[in-house]
């Protein structure tokens, strides 16, 4: 039963959704004159960080690149990495031309450097937790807003500190990391959001 439950909170924590999911929720938290711009960019978003990734996957798993969409192995985690970056930089160069949703686009620019950090490590056959990189840019992003826009985010950094605290379990439990892949993880999607970001 609990690795079930580790195993649904892992796809569900998944790294894939949290682009999408923040900006989905960063540009809803705000009001705009120009709704069908933000729901241009968000269809965008959605498409580039979401529906391409799990098709270069299924290319990727055609040519025996990759065997399985957890990417067990450093070597298997290279390429979806690369071309993961690639298409955040056309999300962050192509999406943001506007000037508007500044805070939302070094977020990208915070994931275009985490993801570029995990494929060279990738490269280097070292496998960092991308579930941990993910929510660890989470709350560093939360972070960012809390600090350079002064909104009331304290529950909510509660909350994803929680999550990522469940996440790091399930890893740890279903094998999938070591102690030290979890926390250099994290703090890789921590600490380029916040630098970035602020």
């Amino acid at each position: 039963m609990q690795e079930r439950f580790f195993k649904i909170w892992s796809v569900v924590t998944n790294p894939l959704w949290i682009p999408f999911v923040v900006s989905f929720w960063f540009l809803s938290y705000n009001t705009y004159d120009n709704d069908q711009q933000v729901d241009v960019k968000l269809y965008l978003i959605g498409l580039l960080t979401i529906i391409i990734p799990l098709l270069i996957y299924v290319i990727l798993k055609i040519l025996g690149i990759v065997q399985s969409i957890d990417l067990k192995t450093s070597k298997e985690r290279t390429w979806p990495l690369i071309c993961y970056t690639i298409l955040i930089v056309i999300v962050a160069r192509g999406g943001f031309r506007d000037g508007f949703h500044t805070p939302l686009y070094y977020f990208f620019i915070g994931i275009v450097v985490a993801s570029f950090i995990a494929a060279v490590l990738s490269f280097m056959r070292y496998k960092i937790s991308l579930h941990m990189m993910g929510i660890g840019g989470l709350l560093g992003f939360v972070f960012v807003l809390l600090f350079t826009m002064n909104l009331p985010l304290l529950y909510l950094i509660a909350g994803i500190s929680i999550i990522a605290g469940v996440t790091a379990s399930a890893r740890l439990y279903l094998k999938a990391h070591s102690n030290h892949e979890i926390i250099f993880g994290f703090l890789t999607g921590l600490i380029t959001q916040i630098y970035i970001g602020v």
